[in-house]
């Protein structure tokens, strides 16, 4: 009889008798709850219930001799902390609060967000979805300075502040506006002053060198006189009506500019030709005109001297 106790002592410890038994410990040393065969050195098949009613570190993992790792609650939340190195002070390093926000890095994360981290993050991809037309946001904040926001509502928007004009605008179909977000079709436009060290615009416009083509009717002075009289501006040039209305387009205006530069120079190459050719003119009168004094003179002469005579 003593020899099947002992067997029994052995082979497992039963706490209840027969089918009332809930605590199990089985050889070599696993304790089982409410599991007759436990795997692990404590098996529970059931509910867990630790701690007390003002909260601590109620489950202690011993990583190494002189680091810890605890799991715990307080002020109502779920804590994991650390001990390192082990010296009996817990540091909280990631935090569930009552209202299922979570905090890392810090034991009071913000009730404004979900998720509050204190320090850097890094991740392959992260999805922000408000959830709403909306949009959800992406906020920068720095002690002693004023907030940024990127925010994703059909297009995104970096604003300095909730509420704040939005200062860049990315929209679906890749324009950019700067300090506006409708571009009115722009790939680009900015409500403001640009400065660059240099500009280049590529345009499918007609450059203004057809102007030197012998085929090209240069109108005349007069016409220019009586078009400028009537509208006030000079042909093809926009008025200044059409400039606050619509803009202007800088690679259209140039060619508008390099066309009455060259229409400008062939005016001038024409007045210089009238100029050569009154030169030339008003040189051969002189010409004849000396001559003309010179056979005078001489007439004089001979008849001063058949008086003599």
């Amino acid at each position: 009889m003593c020899k099947t106790c002992l067997a029994t002592i052995v082979g497992a410890v039963l706490l209840h008798i027969g089918a009332l038994a809930q605590l199990y410990v089985k050889s070599p040393g696993n304790v089982g709850i409410g599991i007759q065969t436990p795997s692990t050195k404590l098996h529970v098949n059931g509910d867990v219930i630790a701690g007390v009613a003002g909260g601590g570190y109620h489950l202690i993992v011993n990583d190494v001799p002189t680091a810890r790792w605890a799991l715990g609650t307080g002020a109502h939340a779920f804590h994991i902390a650390n001990d390192y190195p082990v010296t009996g002070t817990w540091g909280d390093k990631f935090v569930i609060s009552k209202e299922g926000n979570v905090g890392i890095g810090t034991p009071t994360p913000s009730a404004s967000y979900k998720l509050d981290v204190v320090g850097s993050a890094k991740a392959n991809l992260i999805d922000i979805n408000s959830g709403t037309a909306d949009g959800g946001r992406l906020i920068f904040r720095s002690e002693g300075f004023p907030e940024w926001r990127i925010r994703n509502f059909n297009g995104l928007g970096f604003f300095p502040g909730e509420g704040a004009a939005t200062s860049l605008w990315l929209d679906n179909s890749g324009t950019v506006g700067i300090g506006v977000q409708n571009t009115d079709g722009h790939k680009l436009r900015v409500d403001g002053s640009v400065r660059a060290v240099s500009f280049t615009a590529n345009s499918g416009n007609t450059w203004a060198d057809y102007v030197f083509d012998s085929t090209y009717h240069l109108p005349s002075l007069t016409a220019v006189k009586n078009y400028i009289q009537q509208n006030h501006h000079l042909p093809d040039v926009p008025s200044a009506d059409d400039v606050n209305r619509d803009g202007v387009n800088i690679v259209d205006n140039q060619v508008i500019l390099l066309k009455k530069i060259e229409e400008l120079m062939l005016y001038v190459i024409e007045q210089n030709e009238k100029q050569q050719l009154f030169e030339r003119e008003l040189k051969a009168v002189k010409e004849e005109n000396e001559a003309l004094k010179e056979r005078i003179n001489h007439l004089k002469k001979d008849r001063k001297e058949a008086r003599r005579k």
